[in-house]
């Protein structure tokens, strides 16, 4: 029960930063916030930090198609060693947030910044590929937590990652730093709801070889298509 309160509180205070977010940019129209504009312009000037090809990878890893194949793996993986609670937590969050990425986008219909490095034609706030990244992490996180070694890798390097596919989002000029705020706060709105909505259970894994290497054919899975 603590649990569940304590994600329902981090559910809104994410729905509340997502308002005052929706707010800053509602005001700032026609135009811009400062904030995105800033930033727009240091990534026009190639003034950001970082390597394009390195960027494009990780940007590309989150496209739609592979997380789908990635969360559907782990979902089977759990769901094989008996922890259904925690596949059916995994899914459940990827499907909430991606339904509030699309309810959202064609709700405020905020046209992208110019100067991408790709044509798209969908809305920009807040940005699917930031949403989709942090949640399959966090996500992750909370399904093995019971596992310290590959906790420590979703920590160390997963997340990280998916907190870089936002930074790379606007590196391309597809998204303005506010889209990108706004998908990591739908990441954690999502995670923390789909966790008060199914709390965990503890108990003993039938098979935790299967869960782990789900876990980690996930990952390549992610890796291919980043470089591929």
């Amino acid at each position: 029960m603590v649990n569940r309160a304590r994600h329902l509180w981090f559910s809104g205070l994410a729905l509340g930063g997502l308002v005052m977010l929706y707010g800053w940019i509602q005001t700032s129209r026609p135009g811009v916030p400062e904030f995105d504009a800033w930033f727009h312009d240091l990534a026009a000037k190639g003034a950001l930090i970082g390597d394009r090809e390195f960027m494009e990878a990780i940007s590309a890893a989150t496209n739609t198609l592979p997380l789908v194949v990635a969360t559907i793996v782990v979902a089977v993986g759990l769901w094989v060693s008996s922890f259904p609670r925690q596949a059916a937590t995994l899914a459940l969050a990827m499907i909430l947030s991606s339904s509030m990425v699309q309810l959202t986008k064609i709700t405020v219909e905020r046209p992208r910044p110019e100067g991408g490095s790709a044509l798209l034609t969908s809305y920009a706030w807040p940005s699917g590929h930031t949403a989709g990244a942090l949640t399959f992490a966090l996500a992750l996180w909370f399904a093995f937590r019971w596992s310290t070694g590959f906790r420590a890798v979703i920590g160390l390097v997963l997340i990280p990652l998916a907190v870089a596919v936002g930074y790379s989002r606007v590196f391309g000029s597809l998204h303005w730093a506010t889209d990108v705020l706004g998908g990591w706060l739908v990441a954690v709105l999502a995670v923390n709801l789909a966790r008060s909505l199914i709390p965990d259970f503890e108990g003993s894994w039938k098979y935790p070889g299967v869960a782990l290497a789900s876990g980690g054919l996930a990952c390549l899975v992610l890796v291919a298509s980043g470089l591929f």
